[in-house]
């Protein structure tokens, strides 16, 4: 049975005593297709670095999957390049960390199927629904910094649109 969450339509999922960060992945790799094309990369087979972090429900029970695309360039030498726990909002840890400001370029909301590897990520099956959101951060000059996309079970997940 999975925990049933409610997150603003703009935020995420956050650790506290009954949500915890499971796993955070960095590596250096290929972009998938959206990352390139979201992030102007001008060769999309040069790699970025790519984050993903699996938030789970005290029982273990995966909750949210994010992944986000930085360009290497920027991502190099700071705690976003690290496989370590960044509990902050990602687009203040962004700002902080990269001596930028940042804005919300564009922000899109679906619903699908997973792919196969967020249903493993996930544990769900292959013909679930998620909600899947996917934002494009900006700095100052309109240059792209940021390309992440974050994946809940549509089941048990609830946007709530606040003002």
């Amino acid at each position: 049975m999975r925990p049933v969450q409610t997150i603003p339509v703009g935020g995420g999922i956050v650790p506290n005593t009954d949500i915890q960060i499971a796993a955070v992945d960095v590596r250096t790799e290929r972009p998938s297709a959206g990352a390139a094309l979201a992030l102007r990369l001008a060769d999309p087979s040069r790699p970025v670095v790519v984050r993903r972090r699996l938030i789970a429900a005290s029982d273990g029970t995966p909750v949210q999957l994010r992944v986000s695309y930085l360009p290497v360039p920027l991502a190099d030498g700071t705690p976003l390049a690290e496989p370590k726990p960044i509990t902050e909002p990602w687009p203040a840890a962004l700002a902080a960390h990269l001596g930028r400001r940042l804005g919300l370029a564009a922000s899109h909301i679906t619903a699908r199927h997973p792919h196969p590897d967020e249903a493993d990520a996930l544990a769900l099956p292959s013909d679930a629904a998620i909600l899947v959101r996917e934002d494009i951060h900006h700095d100052e000059h309109g240059t792209p910094i940021d390309y992440t996309r974050t994946i809940w079970p549509g089941d048990t997940t609830r946007l709530a649109i606040t003002e």
